[in-house]
């Protein structure tokens, strides 16, 4: 049995552009998102809960429910006699991204979703011989490329430090591996390298090189600077300098008073500051500031999000 790679963080992180380089090693199929392995229930109750699997929420403050099978070639039926004769969630991932998306001899079968991270813990504990990537970015950076991508400075913040939190909670778990952004774009060589050796992989001059695509598949989102399957490019360091000056103020805020109400180890973005060095932004506050999370609390509810207003997972700092 193949062993997995998956590859998690908050989104706007650079996870697409890991996903295109370790897809062109030779031992390594990597799949696109399919949100398959962010649904807790599949961890803790695979028999009863499998057949669920597209009603299923990712957890997340941003949930996917079911798969994302755009760009897989997933045949209805098949999909579910695949469900029926898996034993187990691992049993049935392999098979799952074997089948639909690419029937590639390697070492290594691998996905990337974003909120990967949010159920890493399990991910190790369930799979066995399991790598975690954790891609991590400048947190003002990320929240600006999420802006720019059409999100609100606050929910944007919460995004990132949501995820952000959830995978630093497994940093010293033995198969985790932690890239920064920065340094894979500005040194890639270098750190893919370091990557590699990680997975006990040589290094193949080829993952640098640009990928070839399907015209029809989108590879560059709206408020991106760069495709995804194009030449490494480091202009997208240092994002957060083209927000005009009252969102970036709104950020700092953001990232001032946003506190995580759950029992993880980093709950504040300055604690993320701090254990990833990067330079938290202090701001002078405004004592009218009026707490944002109550909308926030509200439209989740309404969407009938995991979390909802009872059981929101944001506090508000005054």
């Amino acid at each position: 049995m193949q062993s997995f790679i998956l590859i998690g963080g908050s989104p706007s992180t650079g996870s697409s552009l890991l996903r295109q380089i370790l897809n062109r090693h030779s031992e390594i199929n990597c799949a696109p998102e399919t949100h398959l392995f962010c649904k807790p229930e599949l961890y803790e109750n695979w028999s009863s809960k499998k057949f669920q699997v597209q009603s299923l929420k990712s957890r997340s403050i941003h949930p996917k429910r079911g798969l994302e099978t755009s760009e897989l070639h997933v045949d209805n039926r098949l999909f579910k006699s695949l469900l029926r004769e898996s034993e187990s969630f691992q049993e049935f991932a392999q098979i799952f991204i074997k089948k639909f998306y690419a029937d590639k001899d390697c070492k290594y079968i691998a996905e990337k979703t974003p909120c990967n991270a949010n159920c890493a813990s399990q991910f190790l504990s369930t799979f066995n011989d399991a790598r975690f990537i954790h891609i991590v970015r400048n947190p003002y950076d990320a929240i600006a490329s999420l802006i720019l991508r059409g999100y609100d400075p606050v929910f944007a913040t919460m995004r990132y430090l949501f995820n952000a939190s959830h995978g630093l909670e497994v940093k010293n778990h033995e198969n985790y591996f932690q890239i920064k952004y920065e340094d894979l774009v500005g040194n890639p060589k270098v750190e893919l390298k370091k990557l590699f050796a990680f997975l006990s992989l040589e290094f193949e001059e080829n993952v640098l090189t640009p990928t070839n695509t399907d015209k029809n598949t989108i590879t560059q989102l709206a408020g991106w600077k760069y495709d995804e399957t194009k030449s490494i490019a480091s202009g997208s360091i240092g994002r957060f300098a083209e927000l005009e000056e009252q969102l970036a103020f709104k950020v700092k805020v953001a990232c001032i008073s946003l506190v995580l109400d759950l029992p993880n180890k980093y709950t504040s973005v300055s604690q993320i500051c701090e254990e990833l060095e990067y330079r938290f932004m202090r701001v002078k506050f405004i004592k009218d500031w009026r707490n944002p999370l109550w909308s926030h609390r509200l439209k989740s509810s309404f969407n009938a999000t995991p979390y909802h207003f009872f059981n929101y997972p944001f506090q508000w700092k005054k």
